[in-house]
């Protein structure tokens, strides 16, 4: 099974206010990209944590490939109130949170910045 559609297992089982790590060992050069049930029904709240600061990542870009998973450290994944009280009505379908270890591939970060905005 691969590692999108156990993340998006994953993200379905997780029980309300509950949170969740994901971790990955993805091969250098493998893509992410969000498909299926994901884009028949509301998206999460993309928040990209790197060097202490959050972003937001948006849906399209998320669903695009815009995330190399070799730069991911570790994912969390909150639901229900847990992601309402500190994300806000933005996280009413959960929050997918994405940590991004600094010493990853330069290249593929330089590019996910593009897709980033400041929280």
């Amino acid at each position: 099974m691969s590692l999108l559609r156990i993340f998006v297992l994953l993200f379905i089982l997780s029980s309300t206010g509950y949170a969740q790590s994901v971790k990955t060992n993805a091969e250098p050069g493998t893509v992410i990209t969000l498909d299926g049930p994901v884009k028949k029904g509301p998206s999460p709240l993309f928040i990209i944590n790197y060097r202490n600061k959050q972003y937001m990542l948006d849906t399209i870009s998320a669903k695009s490939g815009a995330l190399n998973p070799a730069l991911i450290s570790a994912m969390d994944i909150l639901k229900g109130k847990k992601a309402d009280s500190l994300y806000g009505p933005a996280a009413r379908h959960g929050v997918i949170i994405i940590k991004i270890d600094k010493h990853k591939d330069r290249k593929a970060l330089k590019e996910l910045m593009k897709h980033l905005k400041k929280c």
